[in-house]
């Protein structure tokens, strides 16, 4: 298929990403449609049990649009055509695990063109994300911060830290652990994923995941996951700091690495994923995300029964 055309795709509905764990009778779906030979969108995702799941393991999936906009009438249409295809291949329930309206401007028409067609809320997190679509450069994005935040950054910045990419295997490890650290010290459970799994989603996405340290008298205090899964969109799967007395936390300076990144590759949004689990509010990570510049929305799943 045209490269162009699978360039729309987000990360998170690529069949090389779910078929990284896909287990029989599991299968990946894809459904296209098109208007007048020219295609309008896709809904891609997994088929288990009789239910065709966008977002399947994913933090979300989404419909995916080609191009930058698609009428609302397309898109009407378009679900209208998936719901036609998940029912001829035997689904009984199609759910849509929708990106947060921040992602892209269509995002709403999407979810409207959903809710119009009978898909109810199945789940509803809140979800935090920085939009630089009007932010040139990581000045101005500092800039934009509170007078309290831009201290907080500063104070940061002066513990003389190392912003650096993980390369080998030992920087990779390294980030794991600490993030693996971060969540002990909350009492959270550990990272969903392994590293081995992060290592084959590496190779099968080179350069669209990675891992970001900050390290300080040579050993990582703080790391970042990040993901692009569209282009424009990059997003956090896991950050977090420990194993260190630092005066000040190096995290301000880890959101302003990840600014300067995203914007250097020319992304409109970082997603800094949900601050909220089944429903119930972390309000600290909500304030700490607000006040390194983050909006808010809703990352809602949409079901219907077929």
């Amino acid at each position: 298929m045209n490269s162009a055309v699978e360039s729309h795709l987000c990360l998170f509905n690529a069949e090389a990403y779910h078929g990284l764990y896909l287990q029989p009778p599991q299968s990946y779906v894809r459904i296209d449609y098109h208007d007048a030979g020219r295609l309008v969108g896709t809904c891609a995702g997994v088929f288990e049990d009789a239910v065709f799941d966008c977002g399947h393991r994913a933090p979300f999936g989404g419909i995916d649009i080609f191009g930058d906009y698609q009428s609302p009438v397309k898109l009407l249409c378009l679900v209208a055509h998936v719901m036609a295809e998940a029912r001829a291949r035997g689904a009984r329930k199609v759910r849509i695990r929708c990106r947060p309206h921040y992602a892209h401007p269509v995002e709403s028409t999407i979810q409207f063109a959903l809710l119009t067609q009978g898909f109810q809320t199945e789940q509803v997190e809140l979800s935090q994300g920085i939009e630089l679509s009007a932010t040139r450069n990581i000045e101005e994005y500092v800039k934009q911060l509170e007078s309290r935040a831009r201290r907080t950054l500063r104070n940061a910045i002066s513990l003389g830290i190392e912003p650096i990419h993980a390369s080998s295997d030992a920087d990779w490890d390294e980030g794991y652990r600490v993030l693996q650290s971060n969540r002990a010290l909350r009492h959270r459970s550990g990272l969903k994923y392994s590293l081995d799994y992060l290592y084959r989603l590496r190779a099968l996405f080179p350069g669209q995941v990675r891992m970001l340290l900050l390290r300080h008298e040579n050993r990582a205090v703080a790391a970042a996951l990040v993901y692009r899964i569209l282009p424009g969109m990059h997003y956090l799967a896991a950050w977090g700091d420990s194993g260190h007395a630092l005066p000040h936390s190096p995290m301000n300076f880890m959101a302003h690495q990840i600014v300067a990144e995203a914007l250097e590759d020319g992304a409109h949004v970082v997603d800094l994923g949900i601050s909220s689990v089944d429903g119930v509010v972390n309000d600290g990570l909500v304030q700490f995300k607000r006040s390194i510049g983050a909006s808010t929305a809703l990352r809602l799943d949409l079901a219907r029964d077929l």
